[in-house]
């Protein structure tokens, strides 16, 4: 379903971002940049997966700050 997807997508971003935040060899510049990229791409995806009204009920909601950067 939907919200299954929406959950594992979630669960690689919350963990790819770690792996970021976690990595010495980036720079604070560096890891805001991919930090971004990440958000605006899981933006895309998650979007894709609900569809656009579906989206903008899911961002209203606390439960989609992992979305943000």
């Amino acid at each position: 379903s939907a919200a299954e997807e929406v959950f594992e997508i979630k669960r690689l971003v919350v963990a790819r971002r770690q792996e970021i935040l976690d990595n010495p060899d980036l720079s604070a510049e560096q890891k805001a940049t991919v930090q971004q990229q990440i958000a605006q791409e899981t933006e895309r995806t998650v979007r894709g997966v609900l569809g656009e009204k579906a989206f903008k009920q899911f961002t209203r909601r606390s439960e989609a700050v992992w979305l943000r950067p």
